[in-house]
């Protein structure tokens, strides 16, 4: 049996950097819409957890 072997892609920590601080607008203003509000209360119903001890 062959085995698969993954490509794995190295990206440089300030490329990554950049590429995480251009998401994060955009995942905090989701989590801000009445939509991302749903999910998040959604979440944590699923998780057995609390609004109000969980962090947002």
């Amino acid at each position: 049996m062959s085995e698969h072997k993954e490509d794995k892609i190295k990206i440089p920590n300030e490329q990554l950097e950049l590429l995480a601080a251009s998401f994060f607008p955009v995942i905090r203003d989701f989590y801000k819409s009445d939509r991302g509000k749903k999910f998040w209360e959604e979440y944590l119903e699923k998780n057995g957890k609390k609004a109000d001890t969980a962090a947002v």
